[in-house]
Protein backbone atom coordinates (compact mmCIF):
# COMPACT_ATOMS: atom_id res chain seq x y z
CA UNK A 1 0.00 0.00 0.00
CA UNK A 2 1.97 3.49 -1.44
CA UNK A 3 0.82 6.21 -0.05
CA UNK A 4 2.21 10.26 0.30
CA UNK A 5 3.24 10.94 4.22
CA UNK A 6 4.51 14.19 6.07
CA UNK A 7 6.31 11.84 8.47
CA UNK A 8 8.26 14.59 10.29
CA UNK A 9 5.73 16.96 10.10
CA UNK A 10 7.76 19.49 8.31
CA UNK A 11 5.50 20.54 4.96
CA UNK A 12 7.73 18.37 2.55
CA UNK A 13 5.98 15.25 1.78
CA UNK A 14 7.21 12.10 0.86
CA UNK A 15 6.83 8.40 -0.67
CA UNK A 16 6.08 5.65 1.55
CA UNK A 17 4.61 2.36 1.62
CA UNK A 18 3.14 -0.29 4.02
CA UNK A 19 3.70 -4.19 3.00
CA UNK A 20 0.34 -6.37 2.41
CA UNK A 21 0.05 -9.89 2.62
CA UNK A 22 -3.26 -10.40 0.75
CA UNK A 23 -5.52 -7.99 1.79
CA UNK A 24 -4.03 -7.40 5.63
CA UNK A 25 -1.91 -4.20 5.67
CA UNK A 26 0.83 -4.02 7.90
CA UNK A 27 0.54 -0.56 9.55
CA UNK A 28 3.15 -0.52 12.27
CA UNK A 29 5.58 2.44 11.67
CA UNK A 30 8.50 -0.66 11.98
CA UNK A 31 7.83 -2.31 8.47
CA UNK A 32 6.73 1.43 7.20
CA UNK A 33 9.22 1.61 4.16
CA UNK A 34 10.60 5.42 2.69
CA UNK A 35 10.96 5.28 -0.79
CA UNK A 36 11.56 8.65 -2.13
CA UNK A 37 15.41 7.92 -0.78
CA UNK A 38 16.61 10.48 -3.34
CA UNK A 39 14.81 13.06 -1.47
CA UNK A 40 12.09 13.97 -4.25
CA UNK A 41 9.17 15.80 -2.79
CA UNK A 42 5.81 14.57 -3.84
CA UNK A 43 4.13 17.85 -2.86
CA UNK A 44 5.18 20.66 -0.52
CA UNK A 45 2.70 22.80 1.64
CA UNK A 46 0.34 22.79 4.64
CA UNK A 47 -2.01 19.69 4.94
CA UNK A 48 -4.78 21.33 3.17
CA UNK A 49 -2.71 21.66 0.13
CA UNK A 50 -2.11 18.44 -0.53
CA UNK A 51 -2.67 16.65 -3.96
CA UNK A 52 -2.31 13.86 -5.63
CA UNK A 53 0.74 13.55 -7.80
CA UNK A 54 0.23 12.06 -11.53
CA UNK A 55 0.59 8.01 -10.60
CA UNK A 56 0.64 5.16 -12.66
CA UNK A 57 1.28 1.22 -11.77
CA UNK A 58 3.02 -0.33 -14.31
CA UNK A 59 0.24 -3.27 -14.99
CA UNK A 60 2.57 -6.29 -14.86
CA UNK A 61 5.55 -5.29 -12.59
CA UNK A 62 5.93 -3.79 -9.07
CA UNK A 63 7.15 -0.54 -10.31
CA UNK A 64 5.21 2.69 -9.86
CA UNK A 65 5.77 5.70 -12.05
CA UNK A 66 5.23 8.89 -9.80
CA UNK A 67 5.41 12.77 -11.36
CA UNK A 68 6.73 14.59 -8.01
CA UNK A 69 6.96 17.99 -6.74
CA UNK A 70 10.51 18.70 -7.74
CA UNK A 71 9.96 18.37 -11.69
CA UNK A 72 10.94 15.13 -11.78
CA UNK A 73 9.78 11.53 -13.21
CA UNK A 74 10.63 8.70 -10.63
CA UNK A 75 10.06 5.35 -11.51
CA UNK A 76 9.89 2.91 -8.04
CA UNK A 77 10.19 -0.22 -8.10
CA UNK A 78 8.95 -1.84 -5.08
CA UNK A 79 10.32 -4.63 -3.15
CA UNK A 80 10.04 -6.28 0.31
CA UNK A 81 12.52 -4.56 1.83
CA UNK A 82 11.89 -1.40 0.16
CA UNK A 83 12.46 0.04 -3.55
CA UNK A 84 14.95 0.64 -6.53
CA UNK A 85 14.41 4.00 -7.79
CA UNK A 86 14.88 5.17 -11.69
CA UNK A 87 14.99 8.92 -11.74
CA UNK A 88 13.82 10.28 -14.76
CA UNK A 89 15.27 14.05 -15.25
CA UNK A 90 14.56 14.34 -18.89
CA UNK A 91 10.67 14.82 -17.86
CA UNK A 92 9.87 17.84 -15.61
CA UNK A 93 6.71 17.91 -13.89
CA UNK A 94 4.87 15.52 -16.04
CA UNK A 95 0.64 16.80 -16.47
CA UNK A 96 -0.29 12.56 -17.65
CA UNK A 97 1.50 9.70 -17.51
CA UNK A 98 0.10 6.22 -18.76
CA UNK A 99 1.58 2.59 -18.80
CA UNK A 100 0.93 0.81 -21.64
CA UNK A 101 -1.05 -2.32 -21.61
CA UNK A 102 1.90 -4.93 -21.58
CA UNK A 103 3.98 -2.32 -19.14
CA UNK A 104 6.76 -2.12 -21.68
CA UNK A 105 6.03 1.85 -22.28
CA UNK A 106 5.41 4.88 -19.87
CA UNK A 107 3.48 7.61 -22.25
CA UNK A 108 4.26 10.71 -20.56
CA UNK A 109 3.55 14.60 -21.46
CA UNK A 110 4.78 17.86 -20.09
CA UNK A 111 5.73 21.02 -21.24
CA UNK A 112 9.03 22.86 -21.84
CA UNK A 113 10.41 26.33 -23.58
CA UNK A 114 11.60 25.68 -27.06
CA UNK A 115 14.70 27.82 -28.57
CA UNK A 116 12.66 30.58 -29.34
CA UNK A 117 11.29 31.11 -25.95
CA UNK A 118 8.12 29.71 -26.36
CA UNK A 119 6.28 27.00 -24.21
CA UNK A 120 5.37 23.87 -25.90
CA UNK A 121 3.48 20.35 -25.24
CA UNK A 122 6.10 17.02 -25.20
CA UNK A 123 5.23 13.80 -25.67
CA UNK A 124 7.60 10.75 -24.64
CA UNK A 125 7.82 7.50 -24.14
CA UNK A 126 9.81 5.82 -21.31
CA UNK A 127 10.98 2.54 -20.82
CA UNK A 128 10.75 0.46 -17.18
CA UNK A 129 14.69 1.29 -17.25
CA UNK A 130 14.01 4.89 -17.66
CA UNK A 131 15.56 5.22 -21.10
CA UNK A 132 12.79 8.00 -23.00
CA UNK A 133 11.95 8.69 -26.69
CA UNK A 134 10.27 11.78 -27.88
CA UNK A 135 7.28 11.07 -29.87
CA UNK A 136 5.94 14.35 -31.09
CA UNK A 137 6.34 18.13 -29.95
CA UNK A 138 3.14 19.57 -30.24
CA UNK A 139 2.65 22.88 -31.67
CA UNK A 140 2.76 26.18 -29.63
CA UNK A 141 -0.50 26.86 -28.06
CA UNK A 142 -1.74 23.08 -28.02
CA UNK A 143 -2.92 21.12 -24.95
CA UNK A 144 -2.54 17.62 -24.67
CA UNK A 145 -4.21 15.27 -22.20
CA UNK A 146 -5.69 12.05 -22.09
CA UNK A 147 -3.30 9.76 -23.11
CA UNK A 148 -4.20 5.97 -24.29
CA UNK A 149 -2.51 3.20 -26.13
CA UNK A 150 -3.75 1.26 -28.56
CA UNK A 151 -4.07 -2.82 -27.03
CA UNK A 152 -0.53 -3.93 -29.33
CA UNK A 153 1.62 -0.76 -27.98
CA UNK A 154 1.75 0.64 -31.96
CA UNK A 155 -0.30 3.67 -31.65
CA UNK A 156 -0.80 6.57 -28.78
CA UNK A 157 -4.05 8.55 -28.72
CA UNK A 158 -4.20 11.82 -27.17
CA UNK A 159 -7.10 14.65 -26.69
CA UNK A 160 -5.97 18.22 -28.20
CA UNK A 161 -7.00 21.20 -27.36
CA UNK A 162 -6.58 24.44 -29.29
CA UNK A 163 -8.33 27.52 -28.66
CA UNK A 164 -11.98 26.85 -28.03
CA UNK A 165 -11.92 23.14 -29.65
CA UNK A 166 -10.43 19.70 -28.65
CA UNK A 167 -10.23 16.46 -30.79
CA UNK A 168 -8.35 13.20 -30.63
CA UNK A 169 -5.29 12.60 -32.61
CA UNK A 170 -3.49 9.13 -33.14
CA UNK A 171 0.57 8.75 -32.86
CA UNK A 172 2.63 6.04 -35.11
CA UNK A 173 4.82 5.15 -32.11
CA UNK A 174 5.41 1.14 -33.41
CA UNK A 175 3.78 0.45 -36.27
CA UNK A 176 5.87 2.23 -39.04
CA UNK A 177 3.43 3.83 -40.83
CA UNK A 178 2.55 7.49 -39.95
CA UNK A 179 5.26 10.26 -39.74
CA UNK A 180 2.83 12.89 -38.41
CA UNK A 181 0.07 12.32 -36.05
CA UNK A 182 -3.36 11.87 -37.63
CA UNK A 183 -6.88 13.83 -36.18
CA UNK A 184 -9.41 10.31 -35.78
CA UNK A 185 -12.63 12.40 -34.26
CA UNK A 186 -14.42 15.76 -35.23
CA UNK A 187 -13.13 19.28 -33.73
CA UNK A 188 -16.23 19.70 -30.80
CA UNK A 189 -16.03 22.31 -28.00
CA UNK A 190 -13.94 22.27 -25.04
CA UNK A 191 -17.05 22.57 -22.78
CA UNK A 192 -16.66 21.83 -19.14
CA UNK A 193 -14.28 19.34 -19.34
CA UNK A 194 -11.85 21.11 -16.88
CA UNK A 195 -14.49 21.00 -14.24
CA UNK A 196 -15.28 17.02 -14.75
CA UNK A 197 -11.16 16.45 -14.41
CA UNK A 198 -11.41 16.96 -10.71
CA UNK A 199 -14.05 14.08 -10.11
CA UNK A 200 -13.77 11.78 -13.22
CA UNK A 201 -11.16 10.36 -15.85
CA UNK A 202 -11.78 11.76 -19.42
CA UNK A 203 -9.53 9.30 -20.69
CA UNK A 204 -10.70 6.92 -23.87
CA UNK A 205 -10.44 3.46 -24.04
CA UNK A 206 -9.40 1.70 -26.80
CA UNK A 207 -10.34 -2.06 -27.79
CA UNK A 208 -8.95 -5.00 -28.91
CA UNK A 209 -11.35 -4.46 -32.25
CA UNK A 210 -10.29 -1.04 -32.78
CA UNK A 211 -12.90 0.16 -31.42
CA UNK A 212 -12.30 3.95 -29.60
CA UNK A 213 -14.82 4.78 -26.88
CA UNK A 214 -14.15 8.54 -25.54
CA UNK A 215 -15.99 11.36 -23.69
CA UNK A 216 -16.48 14.72 -25.47
CA UNK A 217 -18.34 17.86 -25.43
CA UNK A 218 -20.33 18.44 -28.39
CA UNK A 219 -22.82 21.93 -29.17
CA UNK A 220 -25.56 19.52 -27.19
CA UNK A 221 -23.75 19.30 -25.00
CA UNK A 222 -22.31 22.21 -23.28
CA UNK A 223 -22.86 21.14 -19.44
CA UNK A 224 -21.96 17.17 -19.94
CA UNK A 225 -19.96 15.18 -21.79
CA UNK A 226 -21.32 12.73 -24.11
CA UNK A 227 -20.04 9.22 -24.89
CA UNK A 228 -18.95 8.55 -28.85
CA UNK A 229 -17.24 5.59 -30.03
CA UNK A 230 -14.56 5.83 -33.61
CA UNK A 231 -14.06 2.52 -35.38
CA UNK A 232 -9.89 3.07 -36.49
CA UNK A 233 -10.17 -0.19 -38.14
CA UNK A 234 -8.42 0.38 -41.78
CA UNK A 235 -6.54 2.95 -40.51
CA UNK A 236 -4.43 0.96 -38.05
CA UNK A 237 -4.88 -2.57 -39.03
Amino acid sequence: LVYVLDRDRTGQWEFYGSPMSGNDVDGSIASMKKFTTTGGQIVTGAPKDLKRPPMAWNPVSSVLAVAAADNTLYLVETNPTGANMITVSEVTRAQEIKWSSDGSMLAATFSFTNGDDETQVRIVTVTPAGVVTVRHDAPVGDVVRDLTFSPDGNWLLYRVSRGGGSWFNVLDIGAGQLTAPVPITATDPVGTASNYRAVMSLSPVWTSANLVIYPSFNDNASVTPGIYTRDLSGLVD
